[in-house]
């Protein structure tokens, strides 16, 4: 799954800690659903490998993800979503304060890596 860290002159912030600073999705569910949120950088965020977001797309995101935010807060607890795709369907059930958490600690790692002048890494499986 994909996951994203602050890096400040290709250099994690001074006591930062990978594990309980960084952010990721939970579940490949939730991945599924949340990363066309965040892909709104000018080159899509790779699954596989990293991807960086500098300042101008940082604030994209940032603004990007505070609107939909609005969206996911109005979500009923948990809701399905079931995509189908020629004879076959899949659901999945996502719980909307786990979202909100992935959102929100977002918001909070492009607000301090504006300040630092840094970048966010998106790193994939």
């Amino acid at each position: 799954m994909i996951d994203w860290q602050i890096i400040v002159n290709g250099e994690s912030p001074a006591g930062w800690d990978p594990h309980v600073d960084g952010c990721g999705f939970p579940d490949f569910a939730m991945q599924h659903y949340l990363l066309p949120f965040f892909d709104v950088g000018e080159q899509p965020i790779d699954e596989c490998g990293g991807t960086v977001f500098e300042a101008e797309d940082l604030r994209r995101l940032h603004a990007h993800l505070t609107w939909r935010r609005g969206y996911l807060e109005a979500k009923e607890e948990p809701w399905i979503v079931t995509e189908t795709s020629g004879a076959q369907s899949e659901s999945y059930e996502l719980k909307r304060d786990v979202a909100l958490e992935v959102i929100d600690r977002t918001l909070a790692m492009i607000d301090r890596a504006l300040e630092l002048g840094g970048s966010i890494v998106f790193r994939g499986d």
